[in-house]
């Protein structure tokens, strides 16, 4: 499998990480959890994170591997287009989810249904536009495209450079970074006990 494709992977189980820690924090303020403290920053980064890193570069990726695609003539190459056509509808819905949350950080009042509203609709779209791509998208681009076709995309996309899961994580996500760590060893521990 080529390193591209394992990165495109990674990202898709990052992403589903962090769809995860704000469908907890939705849910926990949904159900009114006690002594349970909405982590508004972090839902804040999350989105900041899921709108800036996938429309610099995992979404451009993706577009240059179809457009590959079509270029070989591979048929089910128009079948996944409106996958990509997607992308522009998720980012906007990130752009309205993070918009929400701005406001909500400068204690402007914002209901409580539409906040729930807002982000539940942010996270089904976005996983379930993870989850199509990965059964639909995927398969169809490992059984098409060639090493060459892969190192051609490779070459002509820009370095990318992850804030968050990178080697040198931005100062901007040191919050969810954070929140990410205290995730991960609390599931250690309840699978160790």
């Amino acid at each position: 499998m080529h390193a591209l494709m394992l990165t495109l992977r990674q990202d898709h189980a990052n992403f589903m990480r962090l769809l995860h820690c704000v469908q907890c924090e939705i849910d926990a303020l949904d159900q009114g959890v006690e002594g349970h403290t909405f982590n508004v920053s972090m839902i804040l980064e999350v989105l900041d994170y899921i709108h800036t890193y996938p429309q610099q570069w995992h979404h451009p990726l993706e577009d240059a591997l179809v457009a590959k695609l079509r270029a070989k003539g591979v048929d089910q190459a128009r079948e996944v287009q409106w996958l990509m056509d997607e992308h522009q509808m998720l980012e906007h819905q990130a752009k309205v989810a993070l918009k929400v949350y701005q406001h909500i950080a400068s204690d402007s009042v914002v209901p409580r249904e539409r906040v729930i509203e807002e982000t539940r609709g942010f996270v089904h779209g976005q996983l379930a536009h993870i989850h199509r791509e990965n059964a639909r998208l995927y398969p169809l681009l490992m059984r098409h495209l060639t090493d060459q076709d892969w190192d051609d995309v490779a070459e002509a996309l820009p370095k990318r450079e992850d804030g968050l899961f990178g080697s040198l994580q931005r100062a901007q996500y040191q919050n969810l970074g954070a929140q990410l760590i205290r995730d991960a060893q609390l599931s250690q521990s309840k699978n160790q006990g």
